[in-house]
């Protein structure tokens, strides 16, 4: 097991040398995702989270290339990956060099649900473009966390979920990728309420209910909890 270990290790250490590419010029936005892994409540095996990437989709759905970027599974993308240590991990996402084509599109359809609902979506400036983001199962884009027994798929919130039934009140964090400051908002009709204010580059927000509303929200001070939910 210890061979095992060690030799997940030199592969993550592989995967994130092959994610690096070339230096890229930060954006002005959020340059880091720091964060704690931590076991999901009620699960009796927790996985052992060795590193953390970034998983990301284009308006495809699921398919992309880029340099910056490594397929960890058919179909499957992620970037860089950060290693784990004493449950915390710093992340550092890609700039808008090392996205893959495809991942930015103009920000009236970047908002997945908003758009199969239908919603007025208020974009100000227009012309401005943004990753694509959606809230299934759980929230795209999302970390991914390399284990000795593959790839998971982490769900990341504002606090960590001690009871299966606290993820009601939870915030959940995802990821949005903006080619320009933007203002998005939506009318009071929706089933989604959108209220983010985005800055150049990576920005923080969040996904949570609240009866029959789903909002999705700047989330810039949320402080990150990372659990392994389910295996590709």
């Amino acid at each position: 097991m210890l061979l095992l270990r060690r030799w997940l290790l030199f592969v993550a250490a592989v995967l994130v040398v092959a994610a690096c590419g070339a230096p890229v010029a930060p954006d002005p936005g959020l340059s880091k995702i720091e964060g704690t892994v931590y076991d999901w409540p009620g699960e009796p095996d927790p996985p052992l989270v060795l590193s953390v990437g970034m998983y990301i989709a284009d308006d495809t759905v699921f398919s992309m290339s880029a340099a910056s970027f490594v397929e960890i599974g058919p179909g499957w993308w992620a970037g860089a990956f950060a290693g784990v240590a004493d449950d915390d991990f710093v992340l550092l996402p890609p700039g808008e060099e090392g996205l893959p084509d495809g991942v930015l599109v103009p920000a009236e359809d970047a908002l997945v649900n908003v758009v199969g609902a239908g919603c007025d979506l208020d974009v100000e400036p227009a012309g401005v473009k943004l990753s694509v983001t959606a809230l299934s199962l759980l929230p795209i884009p999302l970390l991914v966390g390399l284990t000795p027994d593959g790839i998971v798929f982490m769900l990341t919130t504002d606090g960590p979920v001690v009871e299966e039934d606290d993820i009601d009140d939870a915030t959940l964090l995802t990821w949005v990728f903006a080619d320009g400051p933007v203002t998005l908002t939506t009318d009071d009709d929706c089933s989604f309420a959108v209220d983010l204010s985005l800055r150049q580059g990576w920005n923080q927000v969040g996904w949570r209910g609240e009866g029959p509303t789903v909002y999705l929200e700047n989330a810039a001070d949320a402080e990150l909890f990372s659990a392994a939910v389910l295996a590709p």
